[in-house]
């Protein structure tokens, strides 16, 4: 290809952009011509009519008909001859009609106000990028930093971590920090920042809302061409037991944000625990992809098929801390009471580790287990 023959596009798209903008201004200059003149005769004629009680209302009629349809002419006349931007003349034809020097008033003053706000108003690009720039945000790197170690502490622990901080910047920060931080979760999203968005949507704060609502567009439309992407992988190599994991997790993970509509929820999660079951049948040694199908099956009410997953998990050898802290749930919610006192005897030492597991599950297993186990609770 030649150069001229990619200079010539070019060069026409610059000569069209130049005759857009010379026949913007030809429209405006034509607006700003047209409603002062209409603006002086309508109220000539609205004040011989009404103050004066000297003029024919019948003229004042066929006056106002001659001047409506001399803008409507103007305005058709400019949309066929001209390609510029042709609202401002459309709307004084259309306001002069209706209410006469109001009308072309109210179009005048329109026109100005909006030349005024212009000058300070941002396009829907800008205001986007903002929201979500592709570089540095200017935010503390202290809340970058906590902001991470909680995504990491929830992706390990498969569950909950404490946002506790982040909502009190919510409650009690300012602005900026409200925006920096949604701006962060957005980018950097995990489930565990969904009790962090659906607080940000019911803030008090205007721009905080309008954040946190375009956040969660943000963040279904990410979620949503990945499941696309990974659905399409999957049809090609079903097999692929580490894609398998990866798109179960990655349901798991959108069923657990509680952005979505109970159908949704429930959808999404059915799928992760289609796809974890077809991975565990090809790595059965995977604790964490059972403790996912235990916790996806309690989360969907199904208690009795939970229990016997996981009682099966443990009659195979498949015991893990994890997998009993979900068994216990599960028999409690079935009111199998002495299994679950058995299974809390069985991980009562292990559950003492203070800096693995918290206070709350540490004395909720030392209710089921001995007195002693009790007293070294405590």
């Amino acid at each position: 290809m030649s150069e001229s023959s990619v200079q010539e596009p070019a060069e026409e798209t610059a000569a069209s952009r130049h005759k857009l903008q010379r026949d913007d201004w030809r429209c405006t200059l034509m607006f700003l011509t047209l409603a002062p003149i209409v603006l002086i005769l309508e109220s000539y004629i609205w004040f011989k009519v009404i103050v004066d009680h000297l003029a024919d209302p019948t003229l004042y009629g066929l006056a106002h008909i001659l001047l409506s349809l001399a803008c409507i002419i103007v305005a058709v006349m400019s949309a066929i001859r001209i390609q510029g931007d042709r609202v401002w003349l459309s709307l004084l034809a259309l306001f002069v009609i209706v209410m006469g020097p109001m009308g072309a008033f109210g179009a005048l003053f329109s026109f100005l106000m909006n030349q005024w706000y212009r000058r300070g108003a941002s396009t829907f690009e800008e205001w986007y990028n903002s929201l979500f720039p592709e570089g540095e945000i200017d935010a503390p790197q202290a809340l970058v930093d906590q902001l991470e170690a909680i995504k990491k502490s929830g992706a390990q622990s498969g569950d909950t971590a404490d946002t506790a901080q982040f909502q009190d910047v919510l409650s009690f920060g300012e602005q900026r920090q409200k925006l920096a931080m949604l701006a962060l979760i957005s980018r950097e999203f995990s489930p565990i920042f969904s009790p962090l968005l659906n607080r940000a949507l019911a803030d008090p704060d205007n721009a905080v809302r309008v954040q946190a609502a375009t956040a969660v567009t943000h963040v279904e439309h990410r979620f949503t061409l990945r499941s696309q992407y990974l659905q399409k992988r999957i049809k090609e190599t079903p097999d692929d037991a580490p894609l398998l994991l990866e798109a179960a997790r990655h349901f798991d993970d959108y069923a657990f944000t509680g952005l979505l509509d109970a159908v949704r929820e429930r959808q999404n999660r059915e799928l992760a625990l289609d796809l974890y079951k077809r991975y565990l049948a090809l790595k059965p040694d995977d604790l964490s992809a059972r403790t996912a199908v235990g916790r996806n099956l309690l989360r969907d009410g199904r208690h009795q098929e939970a229990a016997d997953f996981l009682r099966s998990c443990f009659e195979g050898g498949y015991g893990a801390p994890q997998l009993a802290l979900w068994f216990m749930e599960a028999l409690f919610s079935l009111q199998q009471f002495e299994e679950l006192e058995s299974v809390a005897r069985e991980y009562g030492d292990v559950f003492r580790d203070r800096e693995r597991y918290n206070l709350q599950i540490n004395e909720a297993i030392a209710l089921w287990v001995d007195e002693t186990a009790l007293e070294d609770a405590a």
